[in-house]
């Protein structure tokens, strides 16, 4: 009868082996939700990032285009002068 008592219920096995279940996928979740975050501030700084670029290359097609304008203009105005 003794032996009988200390006996493991196998819904006790069952119980266990669930809430080491458990404790695994509470785990889990938490690493997921920190990569998470981690993810989305990567994603703040490369938005920013991005908007920079964008603004230094339209600033660079500007500069170009002015360029472009300009020496187009500086020949006409030497060739009509030269007439």
């Amino acid at each position: 009868m003794q032996a009988e008592q200390f006996q493991r219920d196998p819904i006790d096995d069952r119980i266990d082996r669930l809430t080491d279940s458990v404790e695994k996928s509470r785990q889990e979740t938490e690493e997921l939700r920190d990569s998470i975050r981690q993810l989305r501030e990567e994603s703040k700084d490369l938005g920013s990032r991005f908007g920079y670029y964008q603004q230094s290359s339209q600033a660079l097609v500007n500069l170009a285009f002015s360029l472009v304008a300009s020496a187009t203009v500086s020949v006409f105005i030497t060739e009509i002068l030269r007439r």
